[in-house]
């Protein structure tokens, strides 16, 4: 019974990294069905099938305890806050979307334990690398043609609409709204550093350096500013950390295939890009508050400061899935505020809040102040953490399905990493390890 359980675990994790980053394409086939709710159907069976799995494990695995317990606060938290939702006359099923939107896709903690346990991690990393230059390659391809215009488009706009009305070309492939693919396509590029320092021969750094050069260019394309400042920042750090340590002829190998693409890139994007204009303008003021698209970010983000004035909100909130305005039960969103953090704390208070920001916080913590010398594994998994935090405190995108997969899945494996440190060494009184010497345990 527990292996047929951990077969089924499997089988869902693996659905779940990829099919939600192209859920647009799913979410147009099954338009008009019964089936258009996979996404939260594909939530409780891995829900279910974790929660049945973890009570098994027991403590088969190091940090399997500390996984059970945040998955168990998370769990209390979401069913009162789900009750305070009723209670304020929310309809069920608002309720229930709400709901799955913050813990839906929570067993991804639970399947990253599994896969290190029967290690099977690199096949999850190379799933990711893998979707990040299909999905960085089709943002590219959105761009220039119109077979995919059947697909939603920003204002629900169609293409023809978008360049007759002079709107900047916006697109998002199959991970539909632009703003939202950072958190997913971040963490690809973390897999592919992972690769490379596990294998370190020239396929693994090629795969790195093509899949960086393709998100780049295709999240510029998708004219997301948040997107791709917090992209390349991103993608700068995790380059150094990942090439230190890698052999000079290695770095050189990269070095040629970045002066190999540059002329290209830089050729195309001056030449091939239409709008090439409006995008220059559009990431050259970005951070104007008069830019299009700033002017109601910074208002609304003012009106979510204005929030916490009101005392109300600290304990009962609006009610989860109050926000959500695609359901049409006769009840008026509240609005998201373009951040997940006002977002969260208008539907739930502080509970909200707690669900949300706990399981990276208590791992961004744990990963910091729970060691001395930490692994590239460690700094990897600690930079997407503090990058998440950020991204989905400017921008209402945590709630996406794919963002909350990866999301739980980097703290499954967050928690993993550290406790093997803390088993290896042991703590002393203080909290610092005993042992000083830098970790040398293999994790992947």
């Amino acid at each position: 019974m527990v292996v047929n359980n951990q077969k089924l675990l499997l089988w869902l994790g693996f659905a779940s990294i990829i099919l939600l980053p192209n859920h647009d394409i799913f979410n147009y086939l099954f338009k008009g069905t019964p089936l258009f709710i996979w996404k939260q159907a594909l939530a409780f069976m891995l829900l279910v099938t974790s929660i049945q799995y973890a009570s098994r494990m027991a403590n088969s695995l190091i940090g399997s305890s500390s996984v059970r317990k945040l998955g168990s606060i998370l769990i209390y938290l979401i069913v009162f806050a789900a009750l305070l939702g009723l209670a304020n006359g929310l309809s069920l099923i608002r309720v229930a979307y709400g709901s799955i939107a913050y813990v839906g896709f929570m067993g991804m903690m639970v399947f990253a334990s599994l896969v290190v346990q029967r290690k099977m991690l690199h096949t999850v990393l190379n799933t990711f690398v893998f979707l990040g230059l299909f999905i960085g390659c089709g943002l590219i391809f959105d761009y220039f043609t119109s077979y995919l215009s059947f697909l939603p488009r920003a204002a629900d706009l169609s293409i023809t609409e978008q360049l007759d009305g002079g709107h900047l070309r916006r697109v998002g492939f199959f991970l539909g709204s632009v703003n939202v693919g950072f958190p997913f396509l971040s963490f690809c590029l973390v897999a592919a550093a992972l690769v490379l320092k596990k294998r370190r021969n020239s396929a693994a750094l090629l795969r790195y350096s093509s899949l960086l050069l393709v998100l780049i260019l295709g999240t510029y394309l998708t004219g997301s500013r948040s997107s791709i400042m917090l992209l390349i920042s991103f993608a700068m750090i995790l380059t150094v950390l990942a090439f230190k340590g890698l052999s000079l002829s290695k770095k050189f190998q990269f070095f040629i295939y970045a002066a190999a693409a540059l002329p290209f890139v830089m050729t195309y994007a001056s030449s091939f890009v239409f709008q090439a204009d409006m995008l220059m303008a559009r990431y050259s003021n970005a951070l104007d508050q008069s830019a299009l698209g700033n002017d109601l970010r910074y208002v609304v983000w003012q009106e979510g400061l204005a929030l916490f004035q009101d005392a109300k909100l600290y304990v009962v909130g609006n009610g989860v899935g109050s926000s959500l305005a695609m359901i049409q039960d006769g009840f008026t969103s509240t609005g998201h505020y373009e951040s997940s953090f006002f977002q969260s704390f208008s539907e739930a208070g502080l509970a909200g809040l707690v669900i949300r920001y706990f399981p990276g916080v208590y791992c961004i913590w744990l990963l910091i102040f729970r060691g001395c010398r930490i692994s590239f594994v460690e700094k990897s998994l600690l930079l997407w953490l503090v990058f998440y935090v950020v991204s989905v405190s400017g921008a209402p995108n945590a709630a996406a399905y794919h963002t909350q997969m990866t999301y739980f899945f980097v703290v499954g494996l967050s928690l993993h990493v550290a406790y093997v440190r803390i088993y290896v060494y042991g703590l002393s009184a203080g909290g610092r390890l005993v042992n000083s010497n830098r970790w040398k345990a293999s994790v992947i």
